[in-house]
């Protein structure tokens, strides 16, 4: 054998000797990288002071909250943070409104949200001025998977000018056997000048 293919069989030697090794050493340590869902913990105990404290570093996973924001997880246990709370639910037996909130200020046309378990998903709404006049009226469809089960509805309602500058948003549906309004939901708003 030449000296030039004894110094590759050496390099060759030497580098499935390194990949074995470095093969060893990561099933000794276990292979975590800390991806894998694993907490890390590292202690920074300090010798002058006499303290003691722990750096936690946490999976970087999301949650997913009811308001469609998402969440991660926080020290020191690495459980999810609390969602943002949703805003204060007006609501009947089958028809929840999330926006717009009570007494809020709004403007043409207004954002109305929630979600509702009625026949057929119809949910209507009503706009109506102090005097009771009605400045604006409609309908939209709650989304439900399956029947007897709660969908979201979102729907930009126009309205004209009110007369007055307080009214309320009424969200209801009709009954299928009568056509009565059923799950009636009031919601008092303020009308923004010139909105």
């Amino acid at each position: 054998m030449n000296k030039n293919n004894l110094i590759i069989v050496i390099l060759i030697g030497l580098l499935a000797g390194a990949l074995a090794g470095g093969a060893v050493a990561l099933l000794l340590d276990g292979g975590d990288d800390n991806g894998g869902g694993t907490v890390a913990t590292t202690d920074t105990t300090s010798t002058g002071g006499g303290t003691s404290t722990d750096e936690v570093a946490c999976t970087m996973e999301a949650k997913l909250c009811p308001d469609g924001s998402y969440v991660g997880r926080v020290p020191p246990d690495c459980e999810f943070a609390p969602c943002p709370e949703l805003p204060p639910v007006v609501q009947s037996e089958n028809i929840k409104v999330y926006a717009p909130e009570q007494g809020a200020s709004i403007t043409s046309p207004v954002t109305i949200s929630g979600e509702a378990r009625v026949f057929e998903g119809t949910v209507n709404y009503r706009i109506l001025d102090e005097n009771g006049t009605v400045i604006g009226e409609g309908f939209t469809t709650a989304a439900a998977a399956d029947v007897g089960l709660f969908g979201p509805y979102t729907v930009a309602a126009a309205f004209s000018q009110p007369l007055t500058p307080i009214g309320r948003i009424e969200v209801f549906n009709y009954s299928a056997r009568d056509g009565s309004v059923e799950n009636l939901v009031t919601v008092r708003v303020m009308f923004t000048p010139g909105g």
